[in-house]
């Protein structure tokens, strides 16, 4: 019998008295004929013939005709608290239930005594003919006394027994006479748990992580943790460490908000207005920011605020949600919009970020009452969380807040229909109230992905419907009815959105199977729900497909950013899935090995579309890696993975699956290169790998000094069959110098940096617990000893 769907009844909830017993499962032999001998022999009493009974019952059982395990006390009378006593060997009574053949019966033993409440014994195949195996279960009559008073622990026993029972074989464990538990996942390529002060502070890191995916190199893993011992490799990761300290004091310098108008004694809406630029600037930002970002996340229906907006210009009152609402959105277009990416002071070239979330929170936080169940409130904390993420800083920080929204918007009621509600909500309402939904649930998978962290909605949490595929044109606050939705081939301001709500219940469902990635039995479900991934995948190709739109022009380029962020939120949960399996799990079925290379090569193929000729290069490489910095650094992880097997001898059938899956050829979707379609081969892939790694440190000023260590250090352990630490000490020199070169420094500034920088803003002041750790440490790894399992590369570096 295969397993069934958990949401579906389990064969064991079948209640017990409606089961068929085993008798009835079982056919009766055909009675046997005394011996002649027997046939002459006179009985002591006349009695009716009944059938063989190896076993006497207890009086009490016999008299109410239940099953009895013949100890003393049986566990029928234990039940219903009778006392338990058998009847003697020559009692009249003793001889209603036997038959012919125990009237002589003298070498019977005696009744054994046992422990109340014995658990059941394992069943046992019969092997001679006068054995009885014991059901799985005890049959009860209705009105039965020992029904009413059910023992629990007797019951959870015979439960196990049934589970036991209906659990699927597999074909090698059948033959060993085993059950099958589990696809044996490696905990180490799943989770890793980061431990200090003796477990009062600790971190859980998911299976994305660069820390658990560096669990699967064991060289360049090695390497990591002995480099202490090479005095040339301790300089290395010294001079890296110095890196990461500076250009993180640096960047938290630049996130300081301006004191003036956050330490400012005036109201809190005049000092959000004078922080405003002009109107001119705040045209072109407003405009940009509705081309790029109301796509996926929509959080404002663009007439009704543009009618605000000039009202606002025009001098006339509005909403007291409406200015750090504008905030938000004007500091999130001066990320892409400006040069500075919205760390100028200057109020000429657009918004001062930092500033503007600064005021904004603290608008947040003044709120109270009714004040944070309203439909404005819930836009801009949304509006604020996704501002926030463009600085990737303190990614753990955000999913914590998000959660809070999360809770915020289920308060409101938005996780229902509001056609549950009857006519009490409007039809424009109805709509708006659909779209901040889905915008909620997509931020929440998302970012909750990002941190390698559960995601707060489950499956089935909520019934709202997808928004419809129309234009902001078609809806306004006076309509009675709603149009009538578009084919999802049309493009309209909610083409993007609409199709990602109609995905959302797989990725849910793709998430659940990775929550409980420990207990899965069998590829059945894995494969159903990574099948339907796929196609997903394989219809947003078709419909707006992005290959080729990244050319000069800006309207392909604002198509294409969506695009990538649209096909990100689709694969991420089908990497997710297939990444436990694919990494480290024998007999992977061929295609999960296949879809999850093929899903890694696409999201580091964006990479290389990237054209640094296009007037949009930075907007576009700032946006990447943002949103998908982790994505891609996963990948290129993943097929470092696929290189080791295929450079080194294959000795197991995953290896061997793998070379299979890298000499098949691309497919036809799969993203164009040089020289079309080719095989798999080991220098693409090498170079491909090494595109990622360059990405990341022409990046470098975000702090991903640690990340771009860890890969450097894994490209190099799978170059060759056996990587020697020389070798893989001087890829990580020629990586330190690409990285000061990114960085615009030198190993004398770099000191002469460190040497200037205030001990207070190491790591800035939101995070002082991780200064005093770095003050008392000069190198990344002075001495092995100062960690007990030797693994201080990570120290400081959270």
């Amino acid at each position: 019998m295969t397993p069934t769907n958990p949401s579906a009844p389990a064969p064991y909830d079948t209640p017990l008295s409606q089961q068929p017993s085993l008798q009835h499962q079982k056919q009766l032999k055909p009675q046997q004929s005394p011996p002649p001998q027997q046939l002459h022999q006179p009985l002591s009493l006349p009695r009716s013939v009944k059938r063989p009974r190896p076993v006497k019952s207890c009086t009490e059982c016999r008299k109410r005709k239940l099953r009895c395990d013949r100890s003393c006390p049986c566990s029928q009378c234990q039940k219903s608290s009778r006392i338990c006593k058998y009847a003697a060997d020559n009692d009249t009574a003793n001889l209603s239930d036997a038959s012919d053949s125990e009237i002589n019966d003298s070498a019977r033993p005696t009744k054994r005594n046992c422990l109340p409440a014995a658990p059941m014994a394992p069943l046992k195949s019969a092997t001679v003919m006068s054995t009885v195996t014991e059901p799985l279960y005890t049959p009860f009559r209705n009105g039965d006394p020992a029904l009413k008073q059910p023992s629990l622990e007797l019951l959870l026993d015979r439960i196990e027994s049934l589970e036991k029972r209906l659990q699927p074989r597999n074909s090698a464990d059948s033959e060993a006479g085993g059950w099958r538990r589990s696809l044996e996942v490696s905990a180490k390529t799943v989770r890793a748990l980061s431990v200090k002060l003796g477990g009062q502070r600790a971190r859980l890191h998911g299976p994305g992580s660069p820390r658990v995916l560096l669990n699967l190199f064991d060289e360049a893993k090695d390497f990591m943790r002995d480099h202490a011992k090479d005095r040339e490799t301790r300089e290395i990761f010294s001079s890296f460490k110095r890196l990461h300290t500076v250009l993180r004091a640096e960047y938290q310098r630049s996130l300081s908000p301006i004191p003036i108008f956050v330490e400012s004694m005036l109201p809190l809406q005049k000092r959000m207005a004078d922080i405003l630029p002009n109107k001119g600037v705040c045209d072109r930002l407003l405009q940009a920011y509705f081309d790029a970002n109301e796509t996926m996340y929509r959080i404002v229906h663009i007439p009704s605020f543009t009618k605000q907006y000039n009202r606002y210009w025009e001098g006339k009152p509005s909403t007291e949600a409406f200015l750090p609402l504008l905030l938000t959105i004007l500091a999130t277009a001066s990320r892409f919009g400006t040069k500075s990416r919205g760390l100028g002071h200057e109020r000429s070239e657009g918004i001062h970020l930092p500033t503007a979330c600064a005021l904004v929170q603290l608008w947040l936080s003044g709120l109270q009452g009714k004040q944070l169940i309203e439909l404005d409130t819930l836009q801009v904390s949304l509006s604020l969380a996704m501002t926030k993420r463009l600085f990737r800083e303190g990614t753990r920080d955000g999913w914590t807040a998000l959660s809070s929204i999360v809770r915020m918007a289920m308060d409101m009621g938005l996780q229902r229909d509001p056609l549950e509600f009857g006519g009490a909500i409007s039809p424009y309402i109805a709509e708006m109230r659909r779209r901040l939904w889905i915008t909620v649930a997509n931020l929440d998978y998302f970012v909750s992905n990002d941190c390698n962290m559960p995601s707060v909605l489950r499956e089935g949490d909520f019934t709202t419907r997808p928004p419809l595929n129309v234009d902001d044109s078609e809806l306004h606050p006076e309509m009675t009815e709603l149009p009538p939705s578009k084919p999802f081939d049309q493009v309209t301001d909610m083409q993007i959105q609409s199709y990602s709500a109609m995905t959302l219940g797989i990725r849910l469902k793709a998430a659940s199977l990775v929550r409980r990635v420990d207990m899965i039995t069998d590829w059945t479900e894995i494969l159903e729900v990574g099948s339907k991934l796929e196609r997903h995948l394989e219809e947003i190709n078709a419909i707006a497909p992005r290959h080729g739109a990244m050319t000069n022009e800006a309207k392909n380029a604002r198509l294409w950013k969506t695009l990538i962020l649209l096909d990100g939120h689709v694969r991420r949960p089908l990497l997710n899935l297939y990444r436990p399996f694919t990494l480290g799990v024998p007999n992977v079925p061929p295609q999960i090995l296949r879809g999850y290379f093929r899903s890694s090569m696409a999201l580091m193929s964006i990479v290389e579309e990237l054209d640094p000729t296009s007037a949009d290069y930075e907007d576009i490489n700032d946006m990447s890696h943002s949103s998908l910095k982790g994505d891609i650094e996963q990948a290129a992880f993943s097929v470092c993975y696929y290189i080791r097997a295929a450079m080194r001898q294959a000795t197991d059938s995953t290896s061997l699956a793998m070379q299979h899956a890298l000499r098949m050829s691309p497919e036809a979707d799969d993203p164009p290169h040089t020289g079309g379609l080719v095989l798999w081969s080991l220098p693409r892939l090498i170079n491909t790998t090494q595109n990622v790694l360059d990405f990341l440190i022409k990046n470098i000023k975000r702090g991903d000094t640690k990340d771009i260590v860890c890969l450097s250090v894994v490209l190099e352990s799978v170059k060759k069959p056996n990587p020697h630490p020389e070798e893989m000490a001087y890829g990580l020199r020629v990586v330190l110098d690409s990285c000061l070169r990114s960085a615009n420094l030198s190993l004398e500034r770099l000191a002469a940096a460190q040497a200037e920088t205030p001990q207070g803003e190491l790591y800035g002041p939101a995070r002082p617990a991780y200064s005093k750790q770095t003050l008392n440490s000069v190198n990344l790894l002075s001495s092995v000893d100062d960690d007990q399992d030797g693994w201080a590369f990570w120290d400081g570096w959270e």
